[in-house]
């Protein structure tokens, strides 16, 4: 399987989805953001089996396919430009793969949750 690469960028206080499509069903799902130092920022989960773990930020939709949702609140601890490293990996049985690399950018909100009324 080829990794497919993919950079995005997104508003810093808002949410932000990926679908993942065409993978077939995984006994697990991560993604995983880092800054440029290493340290992990953001990791989603998915889990077929709940006695494996919690999932957390990945839902299996009805046609197979992933939604990633990163919430409002996932941005809270990143810098804007900063370009951060991300991957999407699955696990089916013994066999794990990255389906996914690429660079995360956050841009700067001008309406934050503050200025909400």
């Amino acid at each position: 399987m080829a990794v497919v690469k993919y950079d995005f960028e997104y508003v810093k206080g808002d949410s932000h989805q990926i679908l993942v499509e065409d993978v077939g069903e995984v006994d697990r799902m991560y993604m995983t953001v880092k800054c440029p130092s290493g340290l992990v920022r953001i990791q989603k989960k998915y889990y077929r089996d709940p006695e494996e773990g919690k999932t957390e930020g990945i839902e299996l939709q009805e046609d197979g396919s992933y939604l990633i949702t990163l919430e409002p609140q996932d941005s809270d601890n990143l810098k804007c430009s900063l370009k951060y490293n991300y991957d999407i990996q699955i696990i089916v049985g013994k066999v794990k793969a990255t389906i996914v690399k690429g660079k995360l950018t956050l841009e700067e909100e001008i309406t934050c949750c503050r200025n909400e009324v």
